[in-house]
This record gives structure tokens, sequence and C-alpha cells, in this order.
């Protein structure tokens, strides 16, 4: 009886090595007792893969497109708001006012600000943000992102990231509300100079 255990443990162990081999490519950072049965399901199913895989594929380039057709609506909008605010440049004291307005009218938006040259906030629709400087050590990630628009002139979609900012500002369109944000940085130019920009 002894001779007949040790030879189906012999073959018990051969079957998991052969097994192994077959799906530690497919599902090698499972240990044996959790791949077997992904990979007998996988085995099972083999034969609807590629119809799978062209789904999963076209989901993928729907939320892509979607991406890029929300990006690209909200840079249109934040073009509109770089004209109008160049018309209160002479009036800096509405500045805080029509940010505010114009934060209103997006359901997107939780802020709009607007930077100097020096990386610090001049005006905002969150009044509690006037007066934050981006250049000091803590910020060097925003700074760079900031100097990067004042380098090349073009706008820039920063992200995502994390900001205690946009947690204390709290929600817009959506329930959900973390500190994760987007920043869109929209340059501003006054008589082909470029003056200051806005951020959301």
């Amino acid at each position: 009886m002894l001779p007949t255990i040790y030879s189906v443990s012999i073959w018990r162990f051969t079957l998991g090595l052969g097994l192994g081999g077959i799906f530690m490519g497919l599902f090698g950072w499972l240990d044996f007792k959790e791949g077997l049965p992904l990979w007998k399901s996988y085995t099972l199913n083999k034969q609807t893969k590629a119809a799978k895989e062209e789904i999963f594929e076209s989901i993928a380039e729907t939320r892509v497109n979607l991406l890029k057709t929300w990006t690209t609506d909200r840079w249109v909008s934040l073009d509109s708001r770089a004209e109008e605010v160049i018309r209160y440049d002479e009036h800096q004291e509405q500045l805080a006012s029509f940010l505010q307005q114009s934060k209103n009218r997006s359901s997107y938006f939780t802020e709009l600000f607007l930077i100097n040259e020096n990386s610090e906030v001049f005006a905002s629709s969150f009044s509690k943000h006037v007066g934050k400087c981006y250049n000091t050590s803590t910020t060097q990630i925003y700074h760079k992102a900031i100097q990067t628009v004042w380098k090349t002139g073009k706008p820039l979609l920063y992200g995502p990231f994390i900001d205690e900012l946009t947690l204390q500002i709290g929600p817009r369109s959506s329930k959900f509300h973390d500190e994760v944000t987007l920043l869109f940085l929209q340059p501003i130019f006054k008589q082909q100079q470029l003056a200051y920009i806005m951020a959301a």
C-alpha cells in the first residue's frame, strides 16, 4: 500500500508542475490553488476570448473619446473666460466677483483663480486661496507646471494629483468628492504678452 500512496503523490506533484507551467504565463502572480480555477475557466471560455477583447477595447476607446471630448469642452470654456477676464484687468477689485460668477456657470470647476508671474494667486473664486504662493519647496510640483506655461505660453492640463484645497472647497457636480483633482492652466495674453494664468 505504501508504494501506491507514494506513486499517487508523485503523480499529483507532476500534474501540478505540468498545469503550473501551462497557466503560470497567464496567472503567474497566483499560487497553484488560486490559479487553477482561473486557468480552468479561461480554458473553457477560450473560444470567446477574441469577442471579449473586442468588447473591452471598444469600451476603453469610448472612455478615451469621452475624456477627450470633456477635456476639449473645458478648454473651450476656459478660452472664452480668458477673453472675458482681460476686460477686468483695469478693475482688479471686480476680478473675484467675475471669477465667482464664471465658476457658477460651470458645473465642473470647483475653483477659478489667477496666478501672476511670481506663481502667486492674486484673485480667486475661493477667497481663502488668495495670496497663496506656489514657488516654495512644498509646492515644487505646482511651480513646475506653472513655470512650464510661462515658458511655453501654451495651455497645460496637470494631474491627477492630491490637493487639500479641493477637498475644503467641496463638491460641485457630484456627491462623490475627494482631494484628487485636475488642474487646467490657461495662459492669458494682453497685447501679445503673457500677463497671467487662469487656473481651474
